[in-house]
């Protein structure tokens, strides 16, 4: 168990045990008022010490959904955000998978250049998408096609759940650890104040809103998957450097 053989190791045997170390540490509860309104839960499961395997729990990310009524009055969005459809087609294409490329073009990131990062990013894309699923499946939020005929999305409607945003999710997180990396480097132009962060920020917000103008999301969905992803980019950071990290709350019916 000593890091110092992951180096010795092939990619995808790294990924197996990162996948292994990040996901047993998180768990998932949910919570059903009035049959309507539902919260789940992301724990943290901090593991005690001891011979026999014992965890403590501490709260991570809670989120309620909204109501129908939200995601009614949200229908306006999206009828709006459809004009621009054409502007920005090509790009909402470019960007049904992965955002690492969107985000390469304010982080210099290459293969020979910065292999590590670029690990550590598919690490933490496949952990956001392994969080994001399980509280989409436990949210079971409708998507924008179920509201209304006329939405019409340009691209194929996922199967899972509207929100939080995957999208959303893993772009904030992306952009967090890269900002985070950034800062951790030292070097002088990343420690300004806040100008590459503030790009990264703004380059992530821009991939979840072409979700809404692509007519599959609605806004309070991106906003939901925002809130994760930076609390979820935290969180890695946190368990790769045994620092803190910080915990958040959506409350939907308040959007």
């Amino acid at each position: 168990n000593d890091v110092r053989n992951l180096k010795r190791l092939s990619r995808d045997v790294r990924a197996s045990i990162y996948a292994f170390e990040l996901g047993t540490k998180v768990d998932l509860s949910v919570e059903v008022e009035n049959k309507k309104h539902v919260t789940a839960t992301l724990w943290h499961k901090e593991p005690m010490k001891g011979i026999n395997p014992r965890s403590k729990y501490q709260e991570l990310v809670k989120m309620t959904a909204p109501s129908r009524d939200v995601f009614a009055d949200q229908l306006k969005y999206l009828e709006g955000y459809a004009d621009i459809r054409q502007d920005r087609g090509a790009e909402i294409l470019s960007q049904v998978s992965t955002p690492v490329p969107f985000l390469q073009t304010i982080s210099f990131m290459d293969e020979e250049r910065t292999p590590y990062t670029l690990e550590l990013l598919a690490t933490s894309l496949r952990f956001a998408g392994f969080v994001e699923q399980q509280m989409k499946y436990a949210l079971a939020v409708k998507r924008p096609i179920e509201f209304s005929p006329q939405i019409q999305p340009m691209i194929p409607t996922p199967t899972h759940g509207s929100l939080p945003s995957g999208h959303a999710t893993e772009a904030f997180t992306l952009a967090r650890v890269i900002w985070k990396l950034m800062r951790r480097s030292a070097v002088p132009q990343y420690q300004e104040d806040g100008y590459w962060g503030e790009m990264l920020m703004r380059l992530a917000s821009r991939i979840a809103v072409n979700r809404t103008v692509a007519g599959v999301h609605f806004p309070v969905d991106s906003a939901a998957g925002a809130i994760l992803g930076l609390t979820l980019a935290d969180f890695i950071f946190a368990q790769a450097t045994n620092s803190i990290y910080t915990q958040a709350k959506f409350d939907g019916l308040h959007y």
